[in-house]
């Protein structure tokens, strides 16, 4: 049986993109970092706030879990966590590249059981089964930067390491 989360999905798939940023298609085009973010540095990837700066920014938000059934003989509830994922970029076209970057590693591409550890918790990040790319839009009306959102289902299994 799994265990309860320690750490906010939010969290756990802005480390799936870090350390995918390595194995994707164009390894450029991703974060040099997680929650930081400096000029110049490529695709920096935050949880939970956005930071102003750099333009070009990925940001993973919490959405609501989807329930999905109860396993009548332990109890244990299957769901399937939800998260949004908000690409930021200096123009549509730059933010359209990273969304769709994004998206397709996700669905197609190395994002699928990966093991993640975040202070003595391993999580097992086993598949995206639904993730949607919706419209762009501008930041601000009178912003030149672009948002492209991800809304993405996730299936994330937490285990007690074994020493």
């Amino acid at each position: 049986m799994s265990t309860r989360l320690s750490h906010s999905p939010s969290v756990i798939v802005a480390n799936v993109l870090w350390q995918n940023r390595k194995t994707c298609s164009d390894p450029s085009l991703w974060a040099t970092s997680i929650n930081t973010g400096t000029q110049g540095s490529p695709w920096p990837v935050f949880y939970d706030t956005e930071a102003s700066y750099p333009d070009e920014v990925v940001t993973v938000y919490n959405g609501p879990p989807q329930f999905d059934a109860k396993i009548m003989v332990t109890g244990e509830v299957q769901q399937h966590y939800r998260v949004t994922i908000r690409v930021r970029g200096q123009s549509q076209s730059s933010s359209f590249v990273q969304a769709e970057l994004i998206r397709w590693d996700l669905n197609e591409g190395g994002a699928t059981d990966q093991t993640i550890t975040l202070n003595g918790q391993k999580y097992l990040v086993q598949s995206f089964p639904n993730t949607n790319m919706k419209p762009a839009f501008r930041e601000s009306p009178d912003s030149d930067r672009w948002i492209h959102n991800i809304d993405c289902l996730v299936v994330i299994l937490a285990y007690p390491i074994q020493g």
